[in-house]
């Protein structure tokens, strides 16, 4: 599928700490003026008055201009497959889903590691960008060396396509067999 040169970060806004979308503001104003035909767009349910406060961290008209908050949306999948670059800027997650399922629909995704299992499904730099938490420009840097180089941003959407099968509903099961065959002939 056609993919548009959109960043694209997904989660309920009002969760905006824990989300780390203060700190994704942050790092698209620093991105987001060298690369105009480039989008940031956030779905999730949040209120005006966050989205406003979010916005405050956006420091130019032109900056504001390229960042779309599109509110609650029922069709995730279609965005992820519209979407070239996923980000993930959460202060903690535990194995998060989303970065999972952009990836399954060739997102290449940048996402901060923090507590969670996040460097476990980025196994390595050509499937994703793992950046520090809480790093603003940390961050930035990542997304703007996957937003201009784009032959490293098809080989990271290949990549994690192939990635994010190793978490499909057969792969588990059949790990899950395994291990039950395991445990049950050691009886």
């Amino acid at each position: 599928s056609f993919k548009e040169q959109v960043v694209l970060a997904a989660g309920r806004v009002d969760d905006w700490h824990y989300k780390g979308l203060d700190i994704l503001m942050q790092a698209w104003n620093k991105v987001a003026f060298k690369y105009p035909d480039w989008t940031l767009m956030v779905a999730g349910h949040g209120s005006n008055q966050t989205v406003e406060f979010l916005k405050s961290y956006l420091k130019s008209p032109q900056a504001e201009m390229q960042t779309r908050f599109l509110g609650y949306s029922k069709d995730m999948i279609s965005l992820y497959q519209k979407a070239s670059v996923y980000a993930l800027s959460s202060r903690s997650e535990g194995l998060p889903m989303v970065l999972i399922e952009a990836m399954s629909q060739g997102c290449a995704p940048v996402a901060t590691a923090n507590m969670g299992r996040t460097a476990e499904i980025i196994t390595s730099d050509k499937e994703g960008m793992i950046c520090k938490a809480e790093d603003v420009d940390d961050l930035a840097e990542k997304l703007s060396k996957i937003i201009s180089n784009d032959n490293l941003r098809m080989e990271m959407q290949r990549n994690a396509v192939l990635r994010s099968r190793y978490y499909s509903q057969s792969h588990v099961i059949g790990m899950w067999e395994n291990l039950l065959s395991k445990i049950l002939k050691q009886k």
